[in-house]
């Protein structure tokens, strides 16, 4: 996760307040800091130019460009408008300062990292205004942690756009040698322990050393356990949750496992490892373009669920690329009725399995016949059936990059430590709850 020094924080800082003041001035005097193309006929969205997931595909735009059609087609005389080559690093300054001087987009794209201030300074509209009134508007047609992942509270910010969920890729080669036998998608913690027991280890006739899992972190783990860190405001801290503590336990035992091995890393390129995380856009990617990753000349690989914790569920982490409107925008009605042919037209969003590493936010379009042509492997589409409907989002709170940064440092130390992980638990809720309050 990155890590905000002081100095960053304080410009973090800086900037709210700036757009703060940006906004009380753009309500006096409005209309001279409303969007500039006030008086034309064009709409005016904020993109970037890269793949939301990291992937390079040379597809950037071709979504957004056949829906934008779509639109215009809908609507003579409007004409809607983005500017291209904006990268993904550089678009947060990019759209705060278009914020600050009042020229930002009627509507735009949202970066998870940025969601937040942004619906704190009000540049954000609050889109309930026009989901109450729009009898054309179904929320249920979007998978429900796709949709939740616009909201604050219950307010909603942002449309989704496209998803990429968390899936378990499995080296099913390994689990031919070993004549074991995949569990079904309910699978639990303690199938997944008691198959990477058996697999782990040097194994006769083979030179490598083999390993049962990789890359299983804290985050996949405490969610499929059902764990709640810290309040909705990110101000306290619960590492000492009993749920936190078995998921703590079931990592150690995962480590546990490899303790041995020495000279060899877990390597799933390799095909050492049986299972591994990888959300579905790396996937994709992979399998799109096997020489990126190497893999598929000398072993068998499919995806599955992720495995449940004892008080949790299959949890998928799930990241949503959403779109939300100018609150400043003198268009709000057109922009809202781009926003749902960008996000609820089927034909826009099938043409996400054909341009994108990532899955449509429809219910019926990902499960869709035509869907599992796109995705390449019929199987896909039952594990993404079952990721998208049990998938959850993380934790959005001002700080949370930071926060999550010290989580991740307790459980490195309690895993690499001897002590007793109970009391570690403790120790660490304490220190980070210090650091959460100055």
């Amino acid at each position: 996760m990155e890590h905000f020094t002081k100095q960053q924080r304080g410009r973090l800082g800086l900037l709210t307040a700036l757009l703060m003041i940006a906004f009380t001035l753009g309500f006096i005097l409005n209309p001279l800091l409303r969007n500039y193309s006030d008086n034309t006929g064009i709409l005016r969205i904020g993109v970037f130019s890269d793949s939301p997931w990291g992937e390079s595909n040379g597809y950037s735009h071709v979504i957004l460009n056949q829906a934008i059609a779509a639109f215009e087609k809908e609507n003579p005389g409007v004409k809607v408008v983005y500017e291209s080559g904006i990268r993904r690093q550089d678009y947060s300054e990019w759209l705060s300062e278009g914020i600050l001087k009042g020229t930002a987009p009627d509507l735009f794209f949202v970066l998870d990292e940025d969601f937040e201030y942004l619906a704190d300074v009000g540049a954000l509209q609050n889109l309930e205004t026009f989901t109450d009134g729009d009898p054309a508007f179904d929320p249920d047609v979007y998978y429900e942690a796709a949709l939740m992942a616009g909201k604050r509270g219950q307010i909603l910010y942002g449309l989704p756009l496209e998803c990429s969920p968390t899936i378990m890729v499995v080296n099913t080669s390994i689990l031919e040698k070993e004549k074991i036998e995949m569990p079904a998608m309910d699978w639990t913690w303690n199938d997944c322990y008691r198959i990477c027991r058996q697999v782990t280890g040097r194994r006769e006739n083979s030179s490598g050393y083999q390993f049962g899992i990789s890359e299983y972190d804290w985050e996949n783990c405490f969610y499929s356990n059902d764990v709640v860190l810290f309040s909705e405001d990110g101000s306290t801290c619960y590492l000492t949750d009993e749920k936190a503590g078995e998921a703590i336990t079931f990592l150690d035992k995962l480590g546990r496992l490899a303790a041995k091995a020495t000279n060899v890393q877990p390597s799933f390129s390799d095909g050492n490892v049986l299972f591994q995380p990888m959300s579905y856009s790396a996937y994709k990617a992979y399998i799109s373009n096997p020489i990126h990753m190497g893999v598929g000349d000398d072993f068998s690989w499919q995806i599955h669920s992720m495995p449940a914790g004892p008080h949790g569920d299959n949890h998928s982490l799930l990241q949503t690329q959403l779109i939300a409107m100018n609150s400043q925008s003198s268009k709000k009605e057109l922009a809202w009725e781009l926003m749902k042919t960008m996000t609820a037209d089927p034909e826009v969003q099938k043409e996400i399995y054909r341009y994108s590493e990532g899955i449509s936010v429809l219910r019926d379009v990902t499960s869709a016949d035509d869907a599992a042509a796109e995705q390449r492997r019929d199987e896909d589409t039952e594990v993404l059936r079952i990721a998208m409907e049990k998938a959850v989002n993380r934790q959005r709170f001002r700080g949370k990059e930071e926060a999550g940064q010290q989580i991740g440092l307790a459980v490195d130390s309690i895993l690499a430590g001897s002590g007793n992980i109970r009391m570690e638990q403790i120790i660490y809720n304490r220190r980070i709850n210090r650091y959460l309050q100055q």
